[in-house]
């Protein structure tokens, strides 16, 4: 399906006009979700269980002074044992992972621009059935590293 021009998307007359691309309108699941992102932590607890994993869960948010610039210009991103993982801001993911120990660090890039900034790392050990929540915080300046920090395990 290619790109369509619907001038009307809410049916009530207006003016207003959107760019679709490729999914249909009203189908949830024709969008792709990141991993990780948007499931219950109960859904994936359950299926970190089945697989015989768990999951490390991360939160990256920016210092309330620094978001005017962080939250429209750069992403949060997490590596995990060296395996790097798109994040969302405010938002948690969950990255499935064997029971031990794992360095998890949480990082930056601007929009276009491939460089990581504000590298922060913390070193976690992980129990088999508990999952390990950690919040990854900026500091209040853009030159400050997003500092992850483990805050308890669960399950």
């Amino acid at each position: 399906m290619g790109p369509t021009l619907n001038p009307d998307p809410d049916g009530n007359g207006g003016t207003i006009g959107l760019l679709v691309i490729g999914t249909k309108r009203g189908d949830p699941s024709a969008a792709p979700r990141p991993a990780g992102i948007g499931a219950s932590h109960t859904e994936r607890h359950d299926e970190a269980l089945h697989t015989g994993a768990v999951n490390i869960l991360v939160t990256a948010s920016p210092h309330w002074v620094s978001a005017a610039v962080l939250l429209p210009w750069a992403r949060p991103f997490v590596r995990i044992d060296g395996t790097e993982h798109d994040a969302q801001w405010k938002q948690e993911v969950a990255v499935p992972v064997d029971a031990g120990e794992h360095v998890v660090e949480t990082f930056i890039r601007y929009k276009g621009f491939a460089a990581q900034l504000g590298t922060g790392r913390v070193t976690v050990t992980v129990h088999q059935g508990r999952d390990v929540t950690i919040t990854a915080r900026t500091g209040w300046a853009n030159n400050m590293p997003l500092v992850p920090t483990e805050v308890g395990a669960s399950g």
